[in-house]
């Protein structure tokens, strides 16, 4: 691995929207990362049905129930995403559907346990819900689709259009994409006698020889499936050319154990969307709660460029200090470390975010960034690098953790100490009755007034743990740093990376 690899590696965890397994999200402080019966399938068996398994929150912010249809044969596909006007997926205001052809390839060399395909987009339709959307989304029809700046009124309320399917431009009008159709992963989900546990999951008939094979047909028969996800890429919704390099949170089977919304959604069409189909989105909860305590990855989370993440966040809300790591993996069950980054601060609430229940922008304020390598790999890299900008450490060894604060971060991670971030913070409680909080991605202070962030994490679990409190951090040094600019700093850059991830 290159430099410009590692660059890459760590730009792109910016883009907040990770990805990991429900089904094997837990509520104790340590995350599921076991392959226990589970199996990975390869090629994906796309025939069938997948749905969202709730109201989902899309950068902008959109709220979007997904129900994608393939046939037998894993070579046609018919996608329908609808779009809501409230967080909790009840008041519809419009739908796209796209079919076309999808061809599974070869195994994929930039995701891990992806597969690549080719798609066509052959056929698109637009059916607005309700009247003044179909004012809205007909002024961006009339903008960007070809054919339609001469008229007037495109369509009414509750009819359909179609549009023509290899117009780029109107599909990036409408922000529509099948990009993410472009990488795929499909897990396989066994249950033993009624207990749903998350074979050895990678190890496909394929890689095993004759007597290896016949003891995991034997395990197979002890096991029925139980569900399936599938995995999609995330990240890349406008560009014809590059492929996703990290993947969204999944679409469940229909059978799911975990998908009560699965159901719903099955029975809705274009002409009748779902609507309450789950009483609320994934990250739903009647009221905020209270930050102070330990939180920590729900599973191993999927971010740009093949890596994978665990993070865990100590955080006080009395004075607003906080402690954030996040580890970095090269593999979906974050098995196999590459490096972590700490980070200490404190945060300083903002105001409310009126577009989401129990949200709260935070302007957020480092004060001392570590790194450690984990990997052979990446202690030669960086022992390569200019050592004056990392730390001024010239021989990095494993496991070990350096400050990197007084050479404002670290220029070959692309980590740079400049002013104050601002992200949004939600929190509550979610079906499983577990305390959550999810983080949007983080911008300069300077640029937050005029861009709303709106791309958020997974969600970390609130964990039965000691509160962290930072002496250094007491409400009176709080006040003091907040009227001084030179004391101030934050981390971007590289930093947000796994800072932001982290906290996020």
């Amino acid at each position: 691995m290159g430099l410009l690899s590692l660059h890459m590696l760590i730009y792109l965890n910016l883009v907040c929207c990770g990805a990991f397994s429900q089904a094997e999200s837990q509520t104790q402080c340590s995350p599921s990362t076991t392959k226990k019966h589970t199996e990975l399938s390869r090629p994906p068996s796309l025939g069938g049905s997948w749905y969202s398994p709730s109201c989902e929150i899309q950068p902008g912010p959109q709220f979007v129930l997904r129900h994608y249809q393939f046939s037998k044969s894993s070579k046609d596909f018919s996608i329908i995403r609808y779009y809501y006007s409230d967080e909790f997926c009840r008041d519809p205001a419009y739908s796209i559907k796209g079919e076309g052809t999808i061809s599974p390839g070869t195994p994929s060399w930039y995701l891990s346990e992806a597969t690549d395909a080719d798609v066509q987009l052959t056929k698109l339709t637009v059916t607005p819900y309700k009247a003044d959307v179909a004012v809205v989304l007909g002024g961006f029809i009339q903008q960007g689709c070809h054919g339609f700046s001469e008229v007037k009124d495109v369509f009414s309320y509750q009819s359909s259009l179609e549009l023509n399917a290899s117009d780029y431009t109107c599909l990036q009008s409408l922000s529509f994409s099948v990009n993410e159709l472009l990488v795929l992963r499909q897990v396989n989900y066994y249950k033993r006698k009624g207990n749903y546990n998350v074979m050895d999951s990678t190890k496909t008939a394929e890689s095993l020889d004759t007597g290896r094979r016949s003891r995991h047909r034997k395990s197979r028969r002890q096991l029925s499936l139980a569900g399936r996800e599938l995995f999609l890429g995330n990240g890349v919704w406008f560009s014809q050319l590059d492929r996703p390099s990290s993947y969204q949170l999944p679409l469940y089977s229909y059978e799911h154990k975990d998908c009560e919304a699965c159901r719903c959604i099955d029975m809705a069409s274009v002409d009748n969307p779902p609507t309450e189909c789950d009483g609320g989105h994934q990250y739903s909860g009647s009221a905020r709660v209270n930050l102070t305590g330990h939180w920590s990855s729900a599973a191993c989370e999927s971010v740009p460029y093949s890596l994978f993440t665990l993070r865990s966040l100590d955080f006080n809300e009395v004075d607003g200090t906080y402690n954030i790591k996040t580890t970095y993996y090269t593999d979906n069950y974050c098995t196999l470390p590459s490096f972590t980054l700490t980070a200490t601060g404190y945060l300083v609430s903002e105001k409310s975010f009126a577009r989401l229940q129990n949200t709260r922008s935070y302007q957020l304020i480092f004060s001392k960034l570590s790194v450690g390598v984990l990997s052979e790999t990446m202690a030669k890299l960086l022992s390569m690098g200019d050592t004056s900008r990392c730390g001024h450490i010239t021989n990095w060894q494993l496991g070990e953790m350096h400050d990197v604060t007084n050479t404002g971060g670290c220029d070959a991670l692309n980590i740079a100490i400049r002013d104050s971030q601002y992200t949004l913070i939600k929190s509550g409680i979610d079906s499983s009755k577990s305390e959550y909080m999810i983080m949007s991605e983080m911008k300069p202070m300077e640029s937050a007034f005029n861009t709303e962030v709106t791309n958020f994490t997974p969600k970390l679990i609130k964990c039965k743990a000691e509160i962290i409190s930072y002496a250094s951090f007491k409400t009176q040094k709080l006040t003091q740093s907040l009227s001084s600019q030179a004391s101030t700093h934050s981390i971007s850059g590289f930093l947000i990376l796994g800072v932001m991830s982290l906290l996020q």
